[in-house]
């Protein structure tokens, strides 16, 4: 049986979508030669594998690193008008 937290994360992966590594790279407003090199150095979401020969995105690893960025830039430019 699945504890409460394996499920919770169960629904969260279910309730997204995948994007393939176009899509993802479209999201991300970046090429798909961009991401495949910045996803091992940890510069972009990791993929999954979808089959043996597939990967993709979740867009909640999407979501999460576009407001990763947007806090990044928000605290540069407050550091800046201190």
């Amino acid at each position: 049986m699945a504890s409460p937290n394996e499920n919770a994360i169960v629904a969260g992966i279910v309730a997204g979508r995948i994007f393939g590594i176009s899509g993802a790279a479209e999201r991300l407003g970046i090429s798909v030669s961009t991401l495949k090199r910045g996803w091992p150095k940890g510069d972009y979401p990791a993929p999954i594998r979808t089959s043996n020969s597939r990967i993709g995105f979740l867009e909640s690893d999407i979501i999460r690193w576009q407001r990763e960025r947007i806090a990044e830039r928000d605290a540069r430019v407050m550091q800046k008008s201190a």
